[in-house]
């Protein structure tokens, strides 16, 4: 499909081009540009543009001493993260799930609250 077509993390790392011909589409190595450009209408991956501002977390690395990641660090389960409480805050820690680590996660403090 298109998305996939045009992610090289989904194509082996490849460069491709995502050719339209109005019932569909093909994916193409990008050298094949040229040539399918001819017949069809032919796209690259569109350059996103990151803000320097955005890529800055601002964590503070307090979170590394809490009651919350030191569960974690003990290998427990979600739930076990969930039902802990963070000694600073009184809050219950939250189990942050990171899908493109596999699906490993970390138990954090509530301030990672929505990033989860």
């Amino acid at each position: 499909d298109y998305d996939t077509c045009l992610d090289p993390s989904k194509v082996n790392g490849s460069q491709c081009v995502w050719c339209d011909a109005q019932i569909g589409g093909f994916c193409f190595p990008k050298e094949w540009e040229g040539i399918a450009g001819k017949f069809l209408s032919c796209e690259e991956p569109k350059e996103v543009e990151v803000d320097p501002e955005d890529e800055q977390l601002n964590i503070d690395p307090s979170f590394l001493s809490s009651s919350c990641f030191k569960v974690g660090l003990k290998g427990k389960s979600p739930d076990d993260c969930r039902a802990a409480i963070d000694d600073k805050t009184g809050e219950n820690c939250i189990f942050c799930n990171a899908p493109r680590l596999g699906g490993i996660g970390l138990c954090m403090t509530s301030e990672f609250k929505g990033n989860e």
